[in-house]
């Protein structure tokens, strides 16, 4: 692997107080588990963790490892290619595991 490249790996994690939804993101270099950046956001219901802050998050944190202000947010957002429903996306991955798990 050319030495201008790292591997990273983000770590999430979300948080309710009231009908506040908090989700934050943590990317750390694999080889030296040094915190790069991180970024955070905040929202009102379940649904804006998929509706917006995935989004922010993913735009902030594509700014802060590019180190270029000009980053623009990507055209396409998640809710509009997926669903803005936890439940589901949860029963989703819920049934592609068991998929994996019954092909092993």
């Amino acid at each position: 692997m050319p030495k201008r490249w790292r591997r990273l790996i983000v770590l999430g994690s979300f948080g309710k107080v009231g009908d506040m939804f908090f989700t934050d993101a943590k990317v750390y270099d694999v080889e030296t588990k040094q915190l790069v950046t991180s970024a955070s956001d905040k929202g009102k219901g379940v649904e804006s963790i998929l509706a917006s802050q995935i989004d922010n998050i993913g735009t902030e944190i594509t700014r802060r490892l590019l180190s270029d202000q000009r980053a623009k947010p990507s055209q396409i957002r998640v809710a509009e290619i997926t669903t803005t429903s936890v439940d589901a996306t949860t029963t989703f991955s819920r049934q592609d595991r068991l998929r994996e798990v019954l092909l092993e």
